[in-house]
């Protein structure tokens, strides 16, 4: 996907002249100003005129300049579009969580058209996913991918450009287009792929397949409804252990290394270790819950979904319970205790050891100070608790990191 942020300005140029004039809804005017105006420091925003991209682009490759002057005059002949070409993308976490408040607040991402634009393409694995929203006159372009966003707004066609960009092999451009035309080929095919892949899962998203329990930050805002809902990371842990122990002056906390970044992109879906959690224990919010995840409750042993394989699937005395494994030691579970009017909803992102040994890598005031050996620490519906040496705690307890969430328990009970 990402061979569309690149191939899209010089692709619309040579297409242009196939676009009808536009007239955009407000509510997509609305939207597109918001996004524009996050550009900060968090965010960084590239908007290309029609105008503009032919003088900084079409006067480069093409032998002497003549030709360029050719293509210029011949665009010029056309009709003179107000073209737009947006993208926006998160360059921290800020960065990201500004972006999505603004996809949430139009519901970019989960409804089925947007603006007035239909849904064509909603692609979800390994922690990946890529939402594109197409019509005659816009493409509207979501890619989300290990806690950074991009987004591309554009008032054409993507798959009518890419399809136009193919046929300039046949203006005489072959030496300066080839590779374009052929990337620009192999990105269609996919895009074909993909739209193909989402048509023949049609039963699946209607059994709940918009949980993608990889991307955790998207699963979170997914729960709101939930009574309590928490992504604990070892970042946060990591914060709250400085806070606790060091005085303002020393807090100085960095987390993992570029080396250390890298690995755990490809290791872990998010590029972290992770756990989430969510209650739904009023009568409302329980409901809602387990109308949304029942899915999961009448999955067979080994039955895969997204990812994940069911392990264990049990029920007793109307009580119900699920977990499914994943690739690095991912896990999900669920527990439904109907006379109680709760659901629980644990996800984990690796292992309990791969969430330590990933706290312990964080520098304090530019010292690593192996969290886990040197304190008490628990994670579970209360959040995070934290015990030096020096608080009272119980005796048997040792150093180190602790879940202590018991939903299998609670079945049991």
């Amino acid at each position: 996907m990402k061979r569309i942020i690149y191939l899209l300005p010089v692709l619309c140029l040579f297409s242009v002249f196939t676009y009808a004039q536009q007239t955009v809804n407000s509510n997509l005017e609305n939207f597109i100003k918001e996004i524009k105006a996050l550009e900060s420091e968090h965010v960084s925003c590239e908007i290309q005129g029609f105008d503009s991209f032919i003088n900084e682009n079409i006067g480069y490759g093409l032998d002497n300049g003549n030709s360029g002057s050719d293509i210029i005059r011949l665009v010029d002949n056309l009709n003179n579009l107000e073209w737009l070409f947006l993208v926006v993308q998160s360059d921290d976490r800020e960065g990201y969580n500004m972006i999505y408040d603004v996809l949430d607040k139009y519901d970019v991402m989960e409804a089925e058209e947007v603006f007035g634009i239909t849904l064509a393409v909603n692609t979800r694995e390994n922690g990946h996913q890529s939402t594109i929203y197409l019509d005659e006159n816009n493409s509207l372009i979501v890619i989300e991918s290990d806690f950074e966003i991009r987004l591309i707004y554009t008032n054409c066609n993507i798959v009518n450009v890419l399809t136009h960009a193919m046929r300039m092999l046949a203006m005489g451009l072959d030496d300066y287009l080839g590779e374009f035309v052929n990337n620009s080929y192999e990105t269609l095919t996919h895009v074909g792929e993909i739209w193909e892949t989402e048509n023949e899962s049609t039963e699946e998203k209607q059994q709940g397949s918009d949980y993608d329990f990889f991307n955790m930050i998207r699963l979170k805002r997914k729960l709101q409804y939930a009574d309590v809902v928490e992504l604990i990371t070892p970042e946060d842990v990591a914060e709250q252990y400085m806070i606790k122990k060091f005085p303002k002056e020393k807090w100085l906390l960095k987390g993992y290394p570029e080396n250390v970044k890298e690995i755990y992109k490809q290791k872990y879906p998010g590029g972290t270790p992770a756990i989430l959690y969510a209650v739904a224990n009023d009568r409302t919010a329980y409901k809602r819950m387990i109308e949304e995840l029942d899915f999961l409750f009448n999955l067979a042993l080994n039955g895969e979904y997204n990812g994940f394989k069911v392990v264990q699937q049990s029920k007793r005395n109307g009580r119900r319970y699920v977990q499914l494994y994943g690739k690095e030691s991912s896990m999900v579970t669920v527990v439904d205790l109907p006379e109680k009017n709760c659901c629980k909803l644990l996800v984990n992102i690796g292992s309990g050891e791969d969430f330590a040994k990933a706290l312990n890598i964080f520098t304090i005031n530019e010292e690593t100070d192996n969290i886990c050996r040197k304190c008490i620490i628990t994670i579970d519906e209360k959040g995070i608790d934290i015990r030096m040496p020096d608080n009272t705690a119980d005796e048997t307890q040792s150093n180190g990191l602790r879940f202590n969430f018991r939903l299998k328990e609670m079945f049991l009970k």
